[in-house]
């Protein structure tokens, strides 16, 4: 009986260590971009935290993808659009910026939709750019 108990104690110890852990929020602070006049809309944080991505509000018209750098923890310099991200046809929307760990960028595109569902793009960012722009395809595009 014993010898079972430690081995339950153990396999409960290996669940519980090797559980997800989530991350703590603290209060929300005011975000300063130095040298933009408009509003920053769906921003996202570099994992490096040293970039802020955003888009532009999405009322209709033109929304795009712009960055700024970081200057400390609420303050970042407007940088402009992220270059190979834009879309320069009329009324068109690029928005949603994300990014994995290896610096692989994704957002939402409506460039030539309806007649190509699939609206999420992705490319490698070096810092300024994007390259390598591709669709991603999946199940998850909705027509």
């Amino acid at each position: 009986m014993k010898k079972y108990l430690y081995t339950m104690l153990f396999f409960i110890s290996c669940e519980y260590s090797s559980a997800q852990v989530y991350p703590t929020f603290g209060a929300e602070i005011l975000v300063t971009i130095n040298g933009l006049s408009f509003d920053a809309m769906e921003p996202f944080l570099s994992n490096d935290e040293n970039i802020l991505f955003f888009n532009s509000l999405n009322a209709g018209g033109n929304t795009n993808l712009h960055y700024a750098q970081r200057v400390d923890d609420s303050t970042f310099n407007y940088m402009g659009l992220v270059d190979g991200t834009v879309d320069t046809s009329s009324n068109h929307l690029d928005a949603v910026a994300s990014m994995d760990s290896t610096n692989y960028f994704y957002w939402v595109s409506l460039r030539n939709y309806p007649n190509i569902y699939e609206n999420l793009h992705s490319g490698f960012f070096n810092g300024t750019s994007v390259s390598d722009v591709k669709r991603v395809y999946g199940n998850f595009n909705i027509p």
